[in-house]
Formats: C-alpha cells, sequence, structure tokens
C-alpha cells in the first residue's frame, strides 16, 4: 500500500508527494508471489478490508505519510482515497487492529509482518516515532513489524526495502538478519548517499524477530 501523491488530510495538513514510492512498491512486488498492490486512490480502507478478507497476506507493506503522537486518535497513516469531505481518508491503528481481528482465526495463517516506511513524517505534523503505531499494531496481531526511528529518505528507501525482502527469501536468515544483512549492503554499497546511517539506521524490527 502507498501514497505518491500529494495529500491533504485537512485544511492544516498538507503531505508533498512522494516520488519514489511507486518504485517502492513496484522492486519489492516483483520479488514477492502472490502480492497485491494498493497505490494512490485504489488504497482504501475499504480496499485494505476486502483484501484481507479475500486471501491470506503474511506481509503488509505501507509507504506513505504518517503522523505519530501519544494519543490514539493521532497515530494514523495517509491512504490514497478521499473521504466525503474531499480529503484523503487516514487510516488509524485501532482501524487497522479492528481489521485484522476481524479475519484472526485458527483457519488462516497470521500477518507475519508490517513494514511501515513513513516518508517525511513532519511533513503533516507529527515529530514522534513510528514507533508507537508500530508498537501498537503488534500488540493488536501482527507478529513482527518494521519501523523507524525517524522520517526516513524517500530516495533512499526503495533501495533498503528491496534489499530487505530479497535477504528475507533466504530461508536460513531470520527477520532481524535479513534487516541487518539489508544494513550492512547499504553501508557497504560505495554510495556516499546510500551509506550514510541516516538513510538505513533508523530501521527497526519489532516484536518477533525470528
Amino acid at each position: 500500500m502507498g501514497v505518491s501523491r500529494s495529500s491533504q488530510v485537512s485544511s492544516r495538513l498538507d503531505g508533498d508527494s512522494l516520488h519514489s514510492v511507486e518504485r517502492e512498491i513496484n522492486l519489492f512486488a516483483n520479488q514477492l508471489t502472490m502480492t497485491k498492490s494498493l497505490l494512490n486512490e485504489e488504497f482504501s480502507i475499504k480496499a485494505v478490508q476486502t483484501a484481507l478478507i479475500e486471501n491470506d497476506y503474511r506481509i503488509l507493506h505501507i509507504a506513505t505519510h504518517g503522523n505519530f503522537g501519544f494519543e490514539p486518535e493521532d497515530n494514523y497513516v495517509v491512504a490514497g482515497a478521499k473521504d466525503d469531505a474531499g480529503f484523503n481518508e487516514t487510516l488509524t491503528i485501532s482501524q487497522l487492529g479492528e481489521i485484522i481481528d476481524s479475519i484472526d482465526d485458527d483457519t488462516r495463517d497470521p500477518i507475519e509482518l508490517l513494514t511501515l516506511t513513513a516518508c517525511n513524517t513532519a511533513a503533516i505534523g507529527g515529530t514522534q516515532s513510528t514507533l508507537g503505531f508500530a508498537g501498537v499494531a503488534v500488540r493488536a496481531g501482527v507478529q513482527s513489524a518494521i519501523a523507524t526511528l525517524w522520517a526516513v529518505s524517500d530516495d533512499s528507501t526503495p533501495e533498503i526495502v528491496a534489499e530487505f525482502y530479497q535477504q528475507l527469501q533466504n530461508p536460513m536468515l531470520t527477520k532481524a538478519k535479513a534487516l541487518q544483512q539489508a544494513q550492512i549492503a547499504m553501508l557497504q554499497s560505495g554510495d556516499i548517499v546510500k551509506s550514510l546511517p541516516y538513510n538505513w539506521a533508523p530501521f527497526i524490527l519489532i516484536g518477533n524477530w525470528l
């Protein structure tokens, strides 16, 4: 799921376009099997709910703006679909938890991983870490979550994300080890921008590390 276009959550909160989101989604969607992409206006709360009801997805990936605060209603990511007032829909952690709970039964495979690459968080007013959102997601039923300690670069995120999912396909590697290998690859890339810790160091894994 992702939003590459500019967004508006209210009359006071705008989000710039995120030009690399589409590339980010396409890079790893081509690496994995049985994927479904919801980009821009296709990314709605209803579409997410329908997709999760229709199929068992082991990984959820969200690349968009987000707002992360101390109150539950302040924790949300921006969807691409519009509400009745013409503003972008927002997916709160409580809504995500309700969706997960609605499909949680013994006959279905659990959601193993939520990856949240909330780019330029401060652009729409949030100055808190994505950890609050990801931590509640784990408590809501997702086994593990990858989040960032600060707002990440829209330009470099696709590379580390694609490398992580590539490493994750190795059955000998845990999620934690796959993330570590992706960060090492960025550090040793020889590219002065990619190798900067600012671009790879904020990604951390919480929940089940296996």
